[in-house]
């Protein structure tokens, strides 16, 4: 079996999936662990790391199927999550759970152009390996555009085709612990996918992280990186229900975008008439390209800047759970599944 056919196969189990009272809308940032970790804790810390090598994380396909192994040991693709890990790591580590996969708000360390401040992340990771010394990571890395970017990049931002709720436009911010901001995931005042600018600047931020990790000791448990952004973080369109996306940047991408009634009105059910519906047909084809290109952008910096040594992940190929399937769907699963730059792919079962 050919490798790419084999990862098609392939996604690492989300396991022990924990939130607090069970959904990250109810998360409350007051009940994060608040435990004191100074400076010369994150030091000592990562003076634990130093004499351990680079980590290195494969997917082979042996035995008729493919299989995750980290520093040439095999190991059962199950990691643990939660949206207060501090508070749960402890558990996970008596369940001799060691792989970790924590959810980590990346924008919060972004201040302003090309000014990034690690701090906080550093802390938390060293926090999380002072609680379970033989923790591994494979962290979600959010890159939902922060406030203050989107106030300063207007024309940047997603127009919608039809009237929404403005109690969902630009939302508080609740951050938890790892620089999360749980709102983020469903506030309609949200970056355009296609915005080269968002794509490029944030970028840069990707690339400025993972080689801060590069020379941190922290890069002999880092095995991996899952890029995450968009509605739920599952790169679906936020407001999908609102016919995003009229934004310059999206006209840009796909040309002439059809009015939102040729947009709701089809011919059969879910299915359109390529006669009739041409236009309609085409821009759709070109609106899911333009979601897939940015997951793709983001996955090519992981794998230059680690230089192929760690694994890169992503939401997609959610195809049947999705009711909003031409707004919010992943219609083009072959150009995910085609890029030598995704080594697996976590998703519904379907």
């Amino acid at each position: 079996m050919k490798r790419r056919k084999a990862l098609r196969l392939f996604g690492l189990a989300g396991g022990a999936f924990t939130f607090s009272r069970f959904c990250p809308g109810f998360l409350n940032p007051e009940e994060i662990s608040s435990t004191q970790f100074n400076e010369l804790d994150v030091l000592l810390e990562f003076e634990k790391l130093k004499e351990e090598p680079a980590a290195k994380a494969e997917i082979r396909v042996e035995r008729g199927g493919p299989r995750l192994f980290v520093n040439n040991d095999e190991i059962y693709p199950l990691f643990a999550l939660s949206a207060a890990l501090l508070k749960t790591v402890l558990g996970y580590k008596k369940a001799g759970i060691n792989w970790l996969a924590p959810i980590v708000g990346l924008t919060s360390a972004w201040k302003g152009s090309k000014e990034y401040e690690w701090e906080n992340l550093d802390r938390y990771f060293a926090q999380l390996l002072a609680i379970n010394p033989d923790a591994y990571f494979l962290p979600r890395l959010h890159l939902n555009a922060p406030r203050w970017w989107k106030d300063a990049h207007p024309e940047e931002l997603v127009k919608y085709g039809l009237p929404y709720d403005e109690k969902e436009y630009k939302m508080l911010e609740r951050l938890g612990e790892s620089g999360m901001n749980w709102n983020a995931n469903r506030d309609l005042y949200d970056v355009s996918l296609a915005s080269q600018v968002w794509k490029e600047e944030t970028g840069i931020l990707l690339r400025a992280y993972l080689q801060h990790i590069e020379k941190s000791p922290l890069n002999a448990r880092m095995i991996g990186y899952q890029i995450s952004s968009g509605m739920t973080a599952e790169w679906h369109y936020i407001g999908s229900r609102y016919l995003p996306d009229y934004s310059e940047p999206m006209k840009k991408a796909c040309g002439t975008i059809p009015n939102p009634e040729a947009r709701i009105s089809t011919s059969y059910g879910l299915l359109r008439n390529p006669s009739t519906e041409r236009e309609v047909i085409a821009f759709y084809k070109k609106f899911h390209q333009v979601n897939a290109e940015a997951i793709l952008h983001f996955a090519r910096i992981v794998k230059q800047e680690t230089q192929r040594r760690v694994l890169c992940g992503t939401f997609y190929a959610y195809l049947l759970e999705n009711v909003m399937i031409q707004e919010a769907g992943h219609l083009a699963p072959k150009k995910i599944l085609n890029s030598p730059d995704i080594d697996f792919i976590p998703c519904p079962y379907t």
